[in-house]
């Protein structure tokens, strides 16, 4: 693809971009870091609800979404869902043409955490630019288009991944002349992707910009004051939160005895999908024992977050196996290259990573297996600790700008031939 160090102009879009949840403020900001050091002008396109001073980056920030997918796939019912997807492109597009309405022509433009919400209107916003622009679409688990089976223990299409199809094939044309190229997090997504029509589509680990990973850079603080285990993002049930809570619940009531050292650290953020009664639930944890429950409910910029995170000896990590099974979690990789261990569930794409970059236990998704999990975790830390603690260079190197800096041609390849891969957990169907 002729991009290359010559290019002036970056634009990174992203609506979901407004708070410090998921992974969208660490993956722009370390888009846009890459982009500055190749001597470009980086703009970033983001919500309307963007927090001031989100992006601690010399970009020029635009709050301009007035909605976010995200939002509307929780706000309408499933019925809408089958064709409100068309509405929200055509919203999308809308403000990425008002935006952009007099704005400079640009040379390298990336889409985040693009999906079937937003794929027909990227087609039609390239076929609108100038010819010298390259078009760069993350496709980060995309709803609709694959199922975990639980029978087979494999991903399978899902009903309405014929919608991928079609939208893919529009880029056809795009893909061949070099306008545009694919990339995904997820291997499965990725050969569909290429299956599609969407040509080579390279598997990306998101990594964390590189002021964060300077910042959590130290090491556990000493465990003879307390072990904190943390449990960090969104508190959802696709995360295991209600299991979190009732093994906490379940460990405070049979095992909190004199002895034991450990301390729970939990966010907790007012999102979609969180149960409030699990909030009150961990409230009366805090009552009972206000030495052993800490709940982080305030929001975090950068700095408080990287220090909650070196304040920790280890994190927990409980995700749903149907939602998992093949789903990278930013906050593991976080946890990861901290030299911090996990507690996690087995057969998961987080527990075959941190087996082989980190250190850290598995457990089943129940409270009882994760109760059993945490007890482990404070009778093997010194062992789990040392092992993540001298692992956390391979995390690094894993996750590393490196591949996305030979993705967007801002460096010259140091394999060409070489496609980076994922582990390959299951056989997807095309």
């Amino acid at each position: 693809m002729p991009a290359s160090v010559d290019s002036k102009n970056l634009l990174i879009v992203d609506e979901c971009l407004r708070d410090r949840l998921g992974h969208h403020a660490g993956f722009v900001t370390g888009l846009a870091e890459l982009g500055a050091s190749a001597g470009m002008a980086v703009e970033v396109w983001a919500h309307q609800a963007a927090q001031p001073g989100l992006l601690a980056i010399q970009a020029t920030v635009k709050s301009v979404f007035p909605d976010c997918w995200i939002d509307r796939w929780w706000r309408v019912n499933r019925w809408r869902r089958s064709w409100d997807w068309v509405i929200h492109n055509l919203g999308f597009l809308r403000t990425m043409l008002k935006t952009g309405r007099g704005g400079p022509a640009w040379e390298i433009v990336i889409g985040s955490d693009v999906n079937i919400m937003h794929l027909v209107a990227w087609r039609l916003w390239l076929w609108r630019s100038p010819p010298q622009t390259r078009l760069y679409l993350f496709l980060i688990q995309p709803p609709w288009l694959l199922k975990f089976s639980p029978q087979s223990h494999k991903m399978e299409l899902n009903a309405q991944a014929w919608l991928y199809r079609i939208a893919i094939r529009l880029f056809k044309t795009a893909v061949r002349d070099g306008r545009c190229r694919f990339a995904s997090d997820s291997s499965d997504v990725a050969r569909l992707i290429e299956t599609y029509g969407g040509g080579e589509t390279p598997t990306m680990r998101i990594p964390r910009d590189n002021r964060f990973m300077i910042a959590t850079s130290s090491p556990p603080p000493n465990p003879a004051q307390g072990l904190r285990l943390g449990f960090l993002g969104r508190p959802t049930s696709d995360r295991g939160f209600g299991e979190l809570v009732e093994a906490i619940e379940l460990w405070i009531n049979e095992y909190a005895h004199g002895s034991s050292r450990l301390q729970f650290v939990v966010q907790w953020h007012d999102c979609h999908g969180a149960n409030p009664d699990h909030l009150r639930r961990l409230r009366q944890l805090v009552q009972q024992a206000p030495k052993r429950v800490t709940i982080m409910d305030e929001p975090l910029d950068d700095a408080n977050y990287a220090r909650l995170i070196s304040s920790l000896h280890g994190g927990i990590i409980p995700s749903r196996r149907s939602e998992y099974f093949n789903r990278p979690s930013n906050v593991a990789q976080e946890l990861m290259c901290a030299g911090r261990p996990l507690i996690t569930t087995q057969s998961t794409l987080v527990a075959d990573r941190m087996q082989m970059w980190g250190a850290g236990l598995t457990c089943d998704e129940t409270a009882a297996a994760l109760t059993a999990a945490i007890l482990q975790f404070e009778n093997q830390y010194n062992r789990l600790a040392t092992e993540a603690w001298a692992h956390r260079s391979l995390a690094k190197a894993q996750y590393s700008w490196d591949q996305f800096s030979r993705f967007l041609h801002l460096a010259p390849p140091t394999h060409p031939d070489r496609v980076d891969r994922d582990i390959e957990r299951s056989a997807c169907p095309a």
